[in-house]
């Protein structure tokens, strides 16, 4: 709990012919409503980060007991010529009270995500 800062980091490749293919990031509170970004098609690897301060919706995470992380690749199987989505060096990483925060890669400020927010329910 004791935590000044955290995040969601990995690198991406989106292979898709464009909306509504998309692969999306998310996090939650509780397990059943997830906030987040999606990512239109990148022309090679990316990096992506998601501050876990500042959750599209959710706001700041870092006092809460229990946060879920999910990713989701959604096609609408249009086409059959994109390769589709990779991830790579997921990280999940968190600074606690009183430590002090790795050095490569730095957290991010506010604002830095330039992929578009939007917000999904777990199906039932």
């Amino acid at each position: 709990m004791n935590t000044t800062a955290a995040e969601l980091r990995f690198k991406l490749w989106l292979n898709t012919p464009g909306y509504p293919d998309r692969l999306s990031y998310y996090a939650s509170t509780d397990g059943n409503y997830f906030y987040g970004y999606y990512s239109n098609p990148t022309g090679g690897w990316v990096d992506r980060v998601m501050d876990l301060s500042n959750v599209y919706t959710l706001g700041n995470l870092l006092g809460q007991p229990n946060v879920w992380i999910a990713f989701r690749f959604y096609s609408d199987a249009s086409t059959n010529a994109a390769e589709g989505a990779y991830l790579d060096d997921i990280l999940l990483r968190k600074c606690p009270t009183g430590a002090t925060c790795p050095v490569g890669g730095s957290l991010p400020t506010r604002g830095a995500n330039t992929d578009t927010p939007l917000r999904a329910t777990r199906p039932k």
